[in-house]
């Protein structure tokens, strides 16, 4: 299997700097400017990394903070790493993900990255309680997690974005298909 962040688009490239490479998060961003810290070595884990290594992405990180600051104007950030499969990491390449936050992106932000999955999940939900089940024309909007859960995370046949939605769904909560 290729790896999606070693063969990156030039145009995705926010900047590249002492072997590491900023890019902007395009298939799921969490906010206006979600960005992605990437060392250019392929490497699973934050652990497998260098000490050198560790000091140029999180200098690139604070470039990008300060990027964004001057472009989007957050008030503040969530700075996050998936570290395993266990953990949620479903590109098998070490990112680092710097998301802006605003003033009123969520009536309380108290708990921060604690509650960031939560949220993430109910936006899955509110779109695949959206669509119907290609195979029996059901309509799925009544679902509860568990009936999804049961149904095996199936994919909802029509768009790219819900075939990835339905491997998203596996990758992380573990349903067999």
């Amino acid at each position: 299997m290729t790896c999606p962040f070693c063969d990156l688009p030039l145009q995705r490239i926010v900047r590249r700097s002492q072997g590491c490479i900023a890019f902007a998060a395009d298939a799921y961003p969490v906010s206006r400017g979600h960005t992605l810290v990437i060392p250019e070595r392929h490497v699973e884990s934050f652990f497998e990394t260098s000490a050198e290594e560790k000091g140029s992405l999180f200098r690139l990180l604070e470039w990008c903070r300060h990027d964004l600051l001057v472009r989007c104007n957050p008030a503040g950030f969530n700075i996050g790493i998936n570290d395993g499969k266990a953990a949620g990491q479903t590109v098998m390449h070490l990112h680092i993900h710097l998301i802006p936050r605003y003033t009123g992106d969520k009536p309380d932000p108290r708990g921060g990255v604690r509650w960031i999955l939560r949220a993430e999940l109910d936006r899955m939900f509110s779109e695949v309680r959206m669509l119907h089940d290609a195979e029996t024309s059901r309509h799925v909007a009544a679902w509860s997690y568990e009936q999804v859960e049961r149904a095996g995370g199936l994919v909802w046949v029509g768009s790219e974005r819900f075939e990835h939605l339905g491997r998203e769904w596996r990758s992380r909560f573990g349903t067999a298909t």
